[in-house]
This record gives C-alpha cells, structure tokens and sequence, in this order.
C-alpha cells in the first residue's frame, strides 16, 4: 500500500509535468494575426430588381469573390508596393492563397477579404495589397 506522502510526491509530480507542458508549448505556438476588408457590391446592371428578374443568374457579389481569388489578382498583390514596404515575404503563389480567404455575404452585399499572417504589419498589408489590385484590375 502507498501511504499518503509517496501519492502526494506522485501528484505532485504530475502536476509539475504538465504545467512544463504547458508553458513549453505555449512558447512554441507562433500567433496568426488576422485582417479584415470589405468591398461593397456593385450591381451588373442599373436594373433594381435584377435578381428577381433573373433568379438563375448568378449573383454580382458571387462572381466580385471569385475576381478576387483569380490568378491575376494574387501575381498584381504580390508585387505591389504595399506588400514590399511591409516587408511581405517573397512568396509562391501557393503560399500566398493560403493565407486569405474571400466569403460573400449575400444578405449585406458585402465581400469580406481576410488575410492571415505571424506578424500584425503584414496581415495588414496583406489585404490592402489584395484590394488596391483588384481596384486596379477593375480599371
């Protein structure tokens, strides 16, 4: 039978071993900060109701999100001056999708650009880069 000290020991042991645990693993963990823009939809035509006309046909907002994840718009954000002045890194195309995510709000109207990055600067520049060049693809 163990007495009551070696169980204290023993529990004392444990506890020891996973607030290390703990603490090293909270020390490895690399934050992902996270920016946020937003484009307001234009509508494709000056019709009101064009939605209601033509329930089939897909919705303006839809395909803005779509321009927005497009080949061209990544290789324009990349090397744009905003994104070097941050000191964005020098990224594959890849790599760079990866950290940004593009959802629709049909309800608002609103395209929401979200970029992720470890540093705070970059995230930022992130998702200004993405917008300017998607205002400069629309020109």
């Amino acid at each position: 039978m163990s007495t009551r000290r070696e169980r204290g020991g023993a529990l004392f042991v444990v506890l020891l071993g996973a607030l290390l645990g703990a603490l090293v693993g909270l020390a490895l963990v690399v934050p992902v900060y996270r920016s946020e823009g937003t484009i307001r939809v234009r509508a494709s035509s000056d019709l009101p109701d064009e939605q209601e006309l033509c329930p089939w046909r897909p919705s303006p907002g839809r395909g803005q999100a779509r321009g927005l994840r497009s080949v061209r718009l990544l290789e324009l954000a990349l090397r744009s001056e905003t994104w070097r002045q941050a000191g964005g890194p020098a990224e594959d195309l890849e790599r760079f999708a990866a950290r940004y995510e593009v959802p629709y709000d049909s309800d608002t109207g609103l395209v929401r650009v979200c970029f992720e990055h470890e540093r705070p600067e970059v995230a930022r520049a992130g998702v200004d880069a993405l917008l300017e060049s998607y205002e400069e693809m629309l020109r």
